[in-house]
């Protein structure tokens, strides 16, 4: 296992074969100083391990052992659509029996406190992992995960069934909305902070859009919300 580094690179990443032989991709770090414990962190859609370097590395050198993948079909493991940077799933199932199986194997061979945080989509697929017994942890930190998807005035119930209805008319592999692949970085626009008031930050993750189209991915597929909202009518199922 590599050491806290002060950034992350290519050549630290490593592949991790699924059960079915899917590659994905991920990074162990080592904790410097005296040892915490053990952290494994899952990021959301279209996330990929290099947007939250800051974070990784920051818990290595807290003293954290360290680990994050990209989830399949995204980042640097590779695309559900051969050729394409859409964001695609039919179901949710292939990224459950993944996260299952890294977390058992994980969970094998570190040492603990073993702790698991995700964000967004990733806290999604722990919630669902951890009520249906398919991982266990010391602790489980969660950073806005998905228990809905925002549709502005459009009921949950509707645009579950307007998703659906696309994919029975065959689009369930065509983006929702303006695919983003194309748009450039503006340096002098102003940009929504939503997600941070750091400019510099909100400027270094738009960039990967353009400077790393190998591992950014675009907008979700039809495909993706369908089954995004199954996911959700199953998870909302087991009352947590």
């Amino acid at each position: 296992m590599r050491p806290a580094p002060l950034r992350l690179d290519d050549a630290m990443m490593e592949s991790w074969p699924a059960p079915d032989g899917w590659m994905l991709r991920r990074i162990r770090l080592g904790g410097r100083g005296a040892p915490r414990g053990s952290l494994l962190f899952l990021g959301g859609r279209a996330d990929h391990i290099e947007k939250y370097d800051e974070a990784l590395i920051g818990w290595a050198e807290e003293g954290w052992a360290v680990e994050s993948l990209d989830w399949r079909g995204q980042g640097g493991s590779g695309r559900l659509i051969q050729g394409s940077a859409l964001g695609h799933a039919e179901d949710f199932d292939c990224w459950l029996e993944d996260v299952e199986a890294y977390a058992r194997e994980w969970r094998g061979r570190t040492r603990g406190p073993q702790v698991i945080v995700a964000h967004s989509m990733g806290g999604h697929l722990v919630l669902r992992a951890l009520a249906e017994g398919r991982i266990a942890a010391d602790a489980v930190v969660l950073s806005a995960p998905m228990l809905g998807i925002h549709t502005g005035v459009l009921p949950h119930w509707l645009a579950g069934r307007i998703a659906a209805a696309a994919c029975a008319l065959g689009l369930g592999r065509r983006g929702i909305g303006r695919v983003r692949s194309a748009v450039r970085v503006d340096e002098g626009a102003t940009l929504p902070n939503v997600l941070s008031h750091d400019r510099e930050r909100l400027l270094r993750a738009s960039r990967f859009e353009v400077e790393r189209p190998d591992i950014a991915l675009d907008t979700p597929t039809w495909g993706w919300l369908r089954a995004a909202y199954r996911s959700l009518d199953v998870l909302a199922r087991t009352g947590l």
